[in-house]
């Protein structure tokens, strides 16, 4: 009996080795690690910068309480990617109220100066888009530089920011009586969430 003859492609295959294996196995591990950190880097930036927003609103308060004088953070939505900054003015600014007839809703014209220490426009990670902004009295922004005024006093209008980063979502809510942050892992209308601190109030009041 003649002995069977395999073709010519089996005979000279050849398999892995283990040393290859661990080779590949090492390539993949390798790339799928950047991947992972490159993500978890990103995650890390956004909340970084969603916690230096709560810090900011406290810093640029005291600030204005300091100095004696409107301070501002203003965001522009339009550039890409989105930024904030902070300047000052000597005078005092009020949020212009419009009528019900008047649709200008711009704050009156003042002259204000970059804040030391604070005079470069930040930049928000390139995952990370404020989708609105909605100040009491004054309505909602979608685009445009939307300021956001501290008086003298300390105080603001009740303004919520709406975040969102791929399927993530946050809301920045800026009480007028302490003007600091609070951070809300939804989007939440102004109208809302008023509305859930009044229910609040009224609960402790009760208490």
């Amino acid at each position: 009996m003649k002995p069977m003859k395999l073709p010519p492609r089996l005979v000279n295959f050849k398999g892995m080795t283990l040393i290859e294996m661990m080779i590949v196995v090492g390539l993949i591990a390798g790339v799928y690690g950047l991947a992972a950190n490159k993500f978890s880097s990103q995650d890390r930036q956004i909340r970084l910068t969603i916690r230096q927003f709560v810090t900011l609103a406290r810093d640029v308060r005291k600030r204005a309480q300091r100095k004696q004088g409107t301070h501002r953070v203003q965001f522009n939505l339009d550039s890409k990617p989105q930024t904030y900054s902070v300047d000052a003015s000597d005078e005092l600014v009020f949020y212009f109220v419009p009528d019900e007839e008047d649709d200008d809703r711009k704050a009156p014209p003042a002259s204000f100066a970059p804040v030391r220490n604070q005079s470069k426009k930040v930049k928000l990670p390139s995952k990370l888009k404020i989708t609105q902004i909605e100040v009491d009295k004054l309505g909602v922004f979608t685009s445009g530089n939307i300021p956001i005024y501290f008086q003298p006093s300390g105080r603001t209008l009740a303004t919520s920011i709406q975040l969102s980063a791929d399927k993530l979502k946050w809301t920045l809510f800026l009480n007028p009586f302490t003007s600091e942050f609070s951070v809300l892992s939804s989007h939440k209308s102004l109208e809302d969430i008023l509305e859930e601190y009044l229910v609040k109030s009224e609960k402790l009041e009760k208490e």
